[in-house]
């Protein structure tokens, strides 16, 4: 080796030992031993502890005699090796001193084998890693590509070729390639160049952007190496790319069937309070002026679905979805809150003419004919409308106040619009409150009957009495029927009483002496119920009164929603053996073909044509349709009864034109049981039933 020849050229025949410590500092290995030290018996070698700890070499003098020189080799603070000299020449201080000097330059040669060692696996490691890595220096153009680089760029020359391209040349390889997926390299790649030549003159230290290159995406940074180079890496995150796409699109579907309504495709109840809670935080924060919320319901539409089936009612909930959705602005927000129920947000500020004019609009496009097979369906609709506007807006109950103002407009029972006013809420409130009342009213027996006595016009006698609800609230006094009875019938309360009601007035009649008989209103929620049926074959069975002493009075309105259903509970009832009496004659439509098609046994008369009477000109249109019904009902066999007799020449009218019975204030006006009793000279033992009743209609 050339250290042992050059310390023989200044100290004669050496014999030499060389070690080599590792970057470590922890293990030394032998590298070269020329000659035979000689050394004494027993001595072991090598022996590092003197490179590894700095222990003092404990041999001086080999076994002939000859000086023995142990050097550690340092490189600044560091032992990077040592060897071992012996030869006789060594006795010389001139010798010893120039082999010692000569061990500086071999310390150096070991720091160099180091470094070049650690820059081959360096380079190995470019050259097989999976990222694509160059380097590209201002001057000297590229210097270095690895096999991955040139596996992403396959269009590239091989590597020998590419040293000293510019970068620049290289995008435009890709952009003759089109494997650049940019729409800036598309549509003007001189520009596209530009940018990229600007993005590598301000390069301070590093970069990173997202880079799709055909059907991949990468991860390209480029970076300053201490050389002054430019380092280019492009990690390939395709899969990862791909995988998260996947779960941004899952996330987007999830999204979907959390917000959506799968019916009408429209927002759902869901994203309406996630809305709302965002537009309370933009109005606190003042980036929304204001808000309006229509609250927009369908006149009718259980009548579409029980007539003509889920199916037609869901195409019209599809077909009124696109229609409202045509109807609103973008940012407006279309939310199907339920059944037939559906909510619009506008997030602008628009005036009352402006809110009104909208609603109208919808009001006139809902109107507008609906088309399913052979039907052709319209429908009204009512439309609630609620304002909220400024930083200290609450929106806890903006979409209640919508609804109550839609609830309003139900009341007028037609196509409209109303804006919510506060006296609204207290009205709810009183509604709620009256309500509660009313399901205490139940569990106490607040409620009690009162007779109507109807008499026969043929031969004037007592035929019997209809049972009329009376309810004495302890704070209240005594409620119109005309108050509680459609409260009852909107929160289904009304079957219970119904059922009450039915029991209590059969268990009275059946003390009733003669024939009198009892009516009894039925709502039509218990027309609609096939249990109802079985209630009454059950109370008289049980109360002991003759089926043909009991008349149910039910209303044209029963018709309306199941002809099918109204016909097959009817003449279940006529199979028990009671009576049918169809209320309020007249004031509906097609009653001739209800009177046709119906078992029906007597017609009562709406109270509105005998309160238009005019005896002196018997012309009049009511005087006519008195006569006509009249005259109808005794044709068709029907017993026919005039309700609202106040006047002594509207009874003798009805007793000329022999109207079959009559009841109203003239004759008598409801009455407590004690009271009636006498009408028909009751006793004494008949006691007062232990349960009450409640007027139907």
């Amino acid at each position: 080796m050339a250290f042992h020849a050059a310390c023989e050229s200044v100290a004669g025949p050496l014999a030499l030992c060389g070690y080599v410590v590792a970057r470590n500092g922890k293990t030394v290995r032998e590298v070269a031993q020329v000659g035979d030290l000689n050394l004494p018996a027993g001595t072991a070698l090598p022996n590092t502890d003197w490179l590894i700890e700095g222990v003092e070499f404990p041999i001086s003098q080999a076994a002939n005699g000859s000086p023995i020189l142990a050097q550690p080799l340092v490189s600044g603070a560091r032992v990077v090796g040592g060897v071992i000299l012996a030869g006789s020449g060594l006795v010389s201080p001139e010798s010893l001193l120039r082999c010692s000097r000569l061990t500086r330059f071999c310390a150096g040669a070991i720091v160099a084998f180091h470094e070049r060692r650690l820059s081959q696996m360096v380079l190995e490691a470019l050259e097989e890693s999976e990222e694509a890595i160059s380097f590209y220096d201002a001057n000297d153009g590229i210097v270095f590509t690895n096999n991955a680089y040139h596996r992403v760029f396959p269009h590239y020359p091989e590597p020998s070729q590419l040293l000293g391209r510019n970068h620049l040349d290289l995008y435009r390889m890709d952009l003759d390639a089109g494997i650049i997926d940019d729409p800036l390299a598309r549509n003007d790649p001189e520009a596209y160049l530009a940018k990229r030549k600007q993005m590598a003159e301000v390069l301070v230290a590093r970069q990173r952007e997202i880079q799709k290159i055909s059907s991949k995406t990468y991860i390209y940074t480029r970076s300053r190496s201490n050389t002054g180079a430019t380092m280019s890496r492009r990690i390939d995150i395709s899969e990862q790319a791909s995988t998260e796409a996947r779960l941004r699109e899952r996330e987007r579907e999830l999204h979907t069937l959390a917000f959506q309504d799968p019916l009408t495709g429209l927002f759902n109840r869901a994203y309406l309070l996630n809305l709302i809670g965002d537009l309370q935080s933009r109005l606190r924060e003042g980036s929304l002026e204001q808000m309006a919320v229509f609250l927009v319901d369908l006149n009718g539409f259980k009548f579409v679905n029980d007539t003509y089936g889920h199916d037609c009612g869901d195409f019209v909930l599809k077909v009124v979805a696109e229609r409202l959705s045509k109807m609103v602005s973008e940012g407006d927000a279309v939310v199907r809150l339920g059944g037939d129920e559906f909510v619009i947000i506008f997030e602008r500020a628009l005036v009352p003419a402006e809110l009104a004019a909208t609603a109208d609009a919808i009001i006139a496009e809902l109107a507008q004919p609906v088309e399913y097979g052979d039907v052709v369906l319209t429908t009204g609709t009512s439309v609630g409308i609620a304002v909220r506007a400024g930083k200290d807006a609450d929106l806890g109950t903006v979409i209640a106040d919508a609804d109550l103002a839609m609830y309003e407009v139900k009341k007028m029972k037609c196509s409209a619009h109303m804006f919510f006013d506060p006296g609204m809420r207290a009205g709810m409130l009183e509604r709620l409150n009256l309500l509660e009342d009313l399901r205490n009213a139940l569990r106490e027996g607040e409620f009690e009957l009162y007779y109507q006595p109807q008499f026969s016009t043929a031969m004037p006698h007592l035929v019997g009495f209809e049972a009329l609800v009376r309810w004495h609230h302890p704070t209240r006094g005594l409620v119109s029927p005309g108050v509680f009875i459609p409260l009852m019938e909107e929160y289904g309360l009304i079957e219970a009483l119904g059922e009450w009601v039915l029991r209590t007035a059969c268990t009275e009649a059946a003390r009733w002496p003669g024939e009198l008989h009892v009516a009894v209103n039925v709502s039509p929620l218990q027309v609609r119920n096939g249990r109802f049926s079985l209630i009454l074959s059950d109370t008289l069975l049980r109360t002991g009164l003759a089926p043909h002493r009991l008349e149910l009075e039910i209303t044209e309105s029963v018709f309306i929603d199941d002809e099918a259903g109204t016909r097959a509970q009817l003449e279940l009832w006529k199979s028990l053996g009671v009576r049918i009496a169809l209320d309020d004659f007249g004031s509906g439509y097609s009653s001739l073909g209800y009177l046709n098609a119906f078992p029906i046994d007597k017609i009562k008369i709406d109270r509105g044509f005998l309160g238009k009477l005019n005896p002196d000109n018997p012309d009049e249109a009511a005087d006519i349709i008195l006569r006509t019904i009249i005259d109808l009902g005794r044709a068709l066999d029907m017993t026919v009864t005039a309700e609202g007799v106040e006047r002594a020449d509207q009874l003798e009218f009805l007793s000329e034109r022999r109207c079959s019975e009559v009841q109203g204030y003239l004759l008598g006006r409801p009455m407590p049981v004690e009271q009636a009793r006498l009408l028909f000279g009751a006793n004494d033992r008949s006691s007062e039933t232990d349960s009450q009743c409640i007027e139907l209609a």
